[in-house]
């Protein structure tokens, strides 16, 4: 596969916040990028059910209709509290903030939810391609039940993981922390450095969180961010990108 590729996710998609994603996807159209993969999580933190809110679900089949990508993402996004070793217990309290739900799961339990989630969008009309776990940590026993529920992809922090095939393809990932000053900070330094880094590599993402949209100068570097990559590459959702890497084959 030749050229260089960009995919824009939208993360932590929900019944509760879908509406602030609207203004920034309009945005994203008048910048040229017209399809992003939208991350939804069925069930989040076990409130904003996605099967009692036909408006979402509505919302949905439009975008889905228009080009967009709709992707699982986790179907809690909640880690219940275990007790672990410390490092980690670290990550999934610093980290994660207790959201690493695929990080340290049963096979049982990510069998569960899996399903479910794949079941509840196909119920609604919505066809899922992809999965990618709330903060990127999807343990062995998550991708064993991926791989045996027919699911094309994951995505890890460093890059996207074909399951069939096994072909990890790295793509480094733009993504900002809101959670603190001193986090936002590093994510204004983390740009600088991804424009640098990303020359390197002919597949780069760009994740956007609730929480970038929430803090202006935040979404503002994002916004800069993706046009920087615009003028020197092609955006496409995941699924674009597989089947362009599958036509390469």
């Amino acid at each position: 596969m030749s050229g260089k590729f960009f995919v824009v996710s939208l993360h932590d998609v929900h019944a509760g916040n879908y509406h602030i994603f609207n203004e920034f996807i309009k945005k994203l159209n008048e910048l040229g990028v017209y399809f992003v993969s939208l991350l939804v999580v069925p069930y989040m933190h076990k409130e904003h059910d996605l099967s009692f809110d036909l408006k979402f679900v509505r919302w949905l089949k439009g975008k889905q209709s228009q080009g967009h990508e709709i992707v699982l993402h986790g179907y809690y996004h909640y880690e219940e509290i275990k007790k672990d070793s410390i490092i980690k217990n670290i990550i999934s309290s610093i980290y994660t903030a207790h959201e690493g739900e695929f990080y340290r799961i049963s096979y049982d339990d990510a069998e569960s939810r899996i399903r479910k989630g794949l079941e509840l969008f196909r119920c609604n009309g919505l066809k899922a391609y992809g999965f990618v776990a709330p903060a990127w940590l999807a343990n062995d026993n998550a991708v064993k039940v991926l791989k045996n529920t027919g699911v094309a992809y994951t995505t890890k922090l460093t890059g996207i993981l074909l399951l069939k095939s096994d072909i990890f393809i790295k793509a480094p990932v733009l993504s900002f922390t809101s959670r603190s000053p001193l986090r936002k900070l590093l994510s204004i330094l983390w740009a600088r450095l991804f424009r640098f880094i990303s020359g390197f590599f002919p597949i780069v993402r760009v994740s956007v969180h609730p929480g970038d949209l929430e803090t202006s100068f935040l979404k503002e570097q994002l916004l800069s961010e993706i046009v920087h990559l615009k003028k020197r590459r092609n955006c496409l959702t995941y699924k674009e990108l597989l089947d362009l890497y599958a036509e390469s084959d």
